[in-house]
This record gives C-alpha cells, sequence and structure tokens, in this order.
C-alpha cells in the first residue's frame, strides 16, 4: 500500500537473470520489481537475505572448488603417462561461466566471458555497466570496481576470466556475470577407462648411461639423481624456441622433447664443479659448463630433476621417456597431493582448505540463525506473558475468585436467613 492506493505482490522474473524470482507490485497492467533492501523484515525478508547472503555465495564456491579440482587435476594429467603408454587426457569437465543481458537493455551488444586462469578466481558475482562513456566491471561481493575503461573488452584478464563482447551497447545497459554458478552443477567425469589414467610421470632419470635399454653406470663419484618430475605439457623440437637450465641461462639449442635422450656430464678440470648437458636424440648442446649446486633443480623442456652428494669427474647421468610406466605412480602421487598445494584464491587457499572453510561457514550460519530465532522467540514469550498479565484472562485466578463469592454469597444467605428467623421470634413474643 501507498498512501491510500493497494497493489497486488507477485512474482516475476528477475531483469538481470531470468532463472531468479524477485517481488514485484501489479500497477495499470505491468509488473514491477521491488528491490530486495526494501524487502529487509519478516519471512520473505528473511528468506531474500537467506539467498543473496548464504545460499549464492556457498553455490559460488562450490563451483569454484569444482572448477579449480577440474583444472588441476586435467592438468597434472597432461604431463603424465598412462597405463598404456600415451601422455595422460582431461579427466573431469565442468560448467562455464554464464552472462545474463539485462531484459531492459536496449543496446545490442551481447558479452562472453571464458575461465582462463582458475587460481586468480573467486566466487563473487560480477556486473557490468556502460554509463554511455565507460564500462564499469564490479565485483558485487566486496562492491570493488575491477574494471573501467571506455572498451571492452579489457585488455588483460580480470580476476581470472577473460571477456569477448559485440555490438553496440545504449546507455545504461547492465550485464550479470556469474563465473562459477556452473561450477559444481555440471561437473562430470569425462574419462571412461581407468586405464587412461596418468599415474607415471613421462620421464626416467638414472645414474649412468643407456645404451639400446641397458644402463651402464661407471660412476665414482656419490651423486645421486632423482626420479624426476615433467613441470609442463612438453612441446616439440623447435630451434627457435629458448630453453632454460638451472643456471637462468637461455639456451641457444633446440628445444628438446620428452621423447629425446639427455645427458648430464660432469667435467673436470679446469671446469670442474660443472656439467654439460646433451640431447643424444637430436645432438644438440643444451647446455655448457653450467655450475653445479648438491640439490639444485636442473631444468630443461618442462621436466626437472636433482642431482645431490659429489659427482666426480666423467660422471653421467640420464633423462630419458619411461619405459615402465606401469610401476610408477609419481604422477598419481602429484594428483593426490592437488588437495593441499595452494592452487586456489591467488596461491593463497587449497582444495581441502576451501572446503573445510565452506562447512564451517555454513555451520556457522546455521548456528547463529538458530540463536537468533531462539532468543526471538523468546522475547515473543515473555511479550505475550507481559501483555496477558495486563490484558488477559487467567483462568485459575478467576475460578478461585468465583470461589470466594461463593462462599460470600453463601455466608451472606445464611445472615439474612438468621436474621428472619429473629425477625420472626420477635414478633411471635410481641402477639
Amino acid at each position: 500500500m501507498v498512501g491510500t492506493q493497494q497493489y497486488q505482490l507477485t512474482t516475476m522474473e528477475s531483469p538481470t537473470n531470468p532463472s531468479q524470482l524477485e517481488v514485484g507490485y501489479v500497477t495499470s497492467g505491468s509488473t514491477n520489481e521491488i528491490p530486495e533492501s526494501s524487502l529487509s523484515g519478516g519471512s520473505l525478508g528473511g528468506l531474500l537475505q537467506f539467498r543473496s547472503q548464504s545460499l549464492i555465495p556457498a553455490e559460488n564456491t562450490l563451483g569454484q572448488m569444482a572448477i579449480g579440482v577440474a583444472d588441476t587435476v586435467n592438468a597434472q594429467q597432461e604431463v603424465g603417462q598412462d597405463l598404456n603408454g600415451n601422455p595422460g587426457a582431461a579427466m573431469f569437465a565442468t560448467g562455464s561461466p554464464t552472462v545474463t543481458s539485462n531484459s531492459n537493455n536496449t543496446g545490442n551488444m551481447t558479452v562472453g566471458a571464458t575461465i582462463t586462469d582458475s587460481n586468480a578466481l573467486t566466487n563473487s558475482n560480477y556486473t557490468l555497466e556502460f554509463d554511455g562513456t565507460n564500462y564499469n566491471l564490479t565485483r558485487q561481493s566486496d562492491n570493488t570496481v575491477v574494471y573501467s575503461g571506455t572498451t571492452f573488452p579489457p585488455p588483460t584478464a580480470v580476476d581470472g576470466l577473460t571477456f569477448t563482447s559485440t555490438g553496440t551497447p545504449a546507455a545504461g545497459d547492465n550485464y550479470l556475470i556469474q563465473p562459477t554458478v556452473n561450477g559444481a552443477s555440471q561437473f562430470a567425469v569425462t574419462m571412461t577407462n581407468t586405464s587412461q589414467v596418468a599415474m607415471a610421470a613421462p620421464i626416467a632419470a638414472s645414474a649412468g648411461t643407456i645404451t639400446g635399454g641397458v644402463i651402464s653406470n661407471t660412476n665414482t663419484g656419490t651423486g645421486v639423481i632423482s626420479a624426476g618430475s615433467v613441470n609442463a605439457v612438453p612441446n616439440a623440437d623447435s630451434a627457435t624456441t629458448p630453453v632454460y637450465g638451472s643456471n637462468g641461462s637461455p639456451a641457444t639449442a633446440a628445444y628438446p622433447n620428452l621423447q629425446d635422450q639427455v645427458t648430464i656430464q660432469f667435467n673436470g678440470a679446469p671446469n670442474a664443479g660443472t656439467y654439460n648437458v646433451t640431447d643424444n636424440t637430436t645432438g644438440a648442446v643444451l647446455g655448457t659448463n653450467v655450475a653445479y649446486t648438491a640439490g639444485q633443480p636442473i631444468t630443461y623442456n618442462g621436466w626437472t630433476v636433482n642431482i645431490s652428494g659429489n659427482p666426480a669427474a666423467n660422471d653421467t647421468f640420464t633423462v630419458g621417456p619411461n619405459t615402465s610406466g606401469s610401476g610408477d605412480s609419481r604422477n598419481g602421487v602429484a594428483i593426490a597431493n592437488l588437495q593441499t598445494t595452494q592452487n586456489l584464491d591467488n596461491g593463497t587457499n587449497s582444495i581441502q582448505s576451501a572446503y573445510a572453510q565452506l562447512v564451517s561457514n555454513v555451520g556457522n550460519q546455521t548456528a547463529e540463525l538458530q540463536a537468533t530465532s531462539d532468543a526471538a522467540n523468546t522475547t515473543l514469550t515473555n511479550a505475550t506473558n507481559a501483555q496477558q498479565s495486563v490484558s488477559g484472562v487467567n483462568l485459575d485466578e478467576e475460578a478461585s475468585n468465583l470461589i470466594q463469592y461463593q462462599e460470600a454469597y453463601q455466608a451472606a444467605g445464611k445472615l439474612m436467613s438468621t436474621v428472619s428467623t429473629l425477625f420472626s421470634s420477635l414478633l411471635q413474643e410481641l402477639d
């Protein structure tokens, strides 16, 4: 009711999110949305507050975790080797961001969003507005403008998202962007053959040289090489692509492939304490006189090994393709370790801790609301008792009063009976 005018309330699709219902009022044959901020009390206000402050953030957080699981596991799969000796394939698929144009927009611009870095994702929705001159992209969770400019899309990714746009907007047009809303609901396992799980690493490292699949270890020092790990999806050989050794200096040789066999050989005087790196498959020299520090990572073509101890002059170590993947679980261990790796919220959170925080937040909010409900019920009971003590009827008290009145009436009746008897006696004496 506004003044003396009454309006009928109804539900309506949100102009920015058709999948969400809002409260509106009907006037002159049209339906108008009532802002949630105007519905802050009662059961209806409580339901709207629960949706905006609890349900949507929890759904987005769960989607953020699902996307993080899919991206990190798929990436680790790609650097592993399956039971058939093939490179690992993607294991999971998940939902994409949704972008909804406000139904009241008058321009014809369409906007798209793609997740390019799940580590930088937040659990927030975003609003894109065009004021006639500038595009303003606002993160709803903290009301922060994360991009403002006269052109759209932004030149770089924003919170792990890249955008596309076509068409021309009109002043006042706005869009709702939900990056993680479908992350959990559309999470799916795409791998159906368990033999394709990439449990092994595609490289093997050993002391000595390998000829025809036979290891010949004539090393005289105490150097020990690690099993090695793969850090990135391997690239094909390319003479124009530099590689980086453990000293951080780019090499000019061919970019080695994981199928290549690489030898690390230590030098004697006058270059004692250094090693050379040679790609035996291509014959390319990848590093010369690289300074050795025990335990320092040695990285080429996305794989990393560590050599510790004191290698002697001419000691050799070989890194090559893994031919016994069935007995190797290095990549499987790496996949298992992803649950505690800081792969969310810009490297500040892990999937395990994010899940624990979500459960804790939901539990705390539930307990808080239960306590608030109990306190409100106690207040209502006290207020009702106070009101009833003034204007209400206490049946026990009224019954007690009736008994008192009845006894008083009976006593009065007896008194009147006695007085009548005395009066009659006096009249008889006078006669």
